[in-house]
């Protein structure tokens, strides 16, 4: 039982900022892939929220991410990498989103996955949007529109 009370106050939500691409639409998405944090042992540990806005459409996915593979990291080592999850969102255009996400750091990660219509979707987080983009790109095999990529920049 103390276990049970102690654990919530180990953990902390953790704010990744994401950066997100679909194959079928020609704008950059942002928001967060937040997965829950242990401080104490420097691993994510259960579910935590995702969110990602359309730059340009406005449109939001919103879910959860859960861990499915914790590994058990050797002394020494970066604690959080080669953790893996999943990710669930419903879009407010109506698509659902299953994907996978898994971890390089505490504090940097990549997933990818599907809607329910077949459309690929890719996101980071923790990357810096250029390297971000690029990333998910070539993950995607195709390029954004260079005008959406000013206008990210220029609000940003």
């Amino acid at each position: 039982m103390m276990l049970t009370l102690i654990a919530p106050l180990l953990s902390s939500c953790a704010s990744h900022p994401a950066v997100g691409l679909f194959e079928d639409q020609d704008e950059v998405f942002h928001g967060q892939a937040s997965p829950r944090l242990n401080v104490d042992i420097k691993l994510f540990v259960g579910s935590g929220n995702f969110l990602l806005k359309g730059d340009t459409s406005g449109m939001q996915c919103i879910g959860v991410t859960a861990i499915t593979q914790a590994v058990i990291p050797a002394p020494d080592s970066n604690h959080c990498s080669n953790q893996r999850g999943s990710v669930t969102a419903k879009c407010d255009d109506d698509r659902t989103l299953t994907g996978t996400w898994s971890a390089e750091s505490c504090k940097i990660g990549f997933g990818h996955g599907q809607d329910d219509m077949g459309n690929a979707f890719a996101y980071t987080f923790g990357l810096p949007e250029e390297r971000a983009i690029r990333r998910i790109e070539k993950h995607l095999g195709i390029s954004v529109g260079e005008s959406n990529l000013n206008n990210t920049r220029q609000r940003r």
